[in-house]
């Protein structure tokens, strides 16, 4: 009667341990999974939210002072929508129809740009 009651015992501590040892199991997985995800979407979300970042072309008159290049004016004024240097002193002649890079001092230009 003793082994019985002795392997009763042993059953039963052994299916306690592997009924908590599951249970642990899956609740350790399942916080694995949530830190998983959270790990995954935070920065998906922060690049997102870069993305919609909406900027508006905007318009500036400047007048030209002695030594100012069109090079000089782009550059103060560039954002990244216009991809360039080039690009952007390409876009500042056509807005001002110019057929060259001279400008004079004491002129003034209309320069576009993006402001957020």
């Amino acid at each position: 009667m003793k082994e019985s009651s002795v392997r009763n015992y042993s059953e039963e501590f052994v299916s306690f341990i592997k009924y908590h040892f599951n249970h642990k199991a899956v609740g350790f997985l399942f916080v694995v999974i949530i830190l998983f995800y959270l790990i995954s979407i935070i920065p998906t979300k922060i690049a997102y939210a870069d993305q919609n970042t909406v900027s508006y072309k905007t318009f500036q008159s400047v007048e030209i002072k002695a030594g100012d290049t069109l090079w000089s004016i782009a550059t103060k004024y560039y954002t990244e929508e216009y991809k360039s240097i080039q690009n952007y002193i390409e876009v500042i002649k056509e807005s001002n129809s110019l057929k060259s890079d001279t400008i004079h001092s004491g002129c003034f230009l209309i320069i576009p740009y993006y402001q957020n």
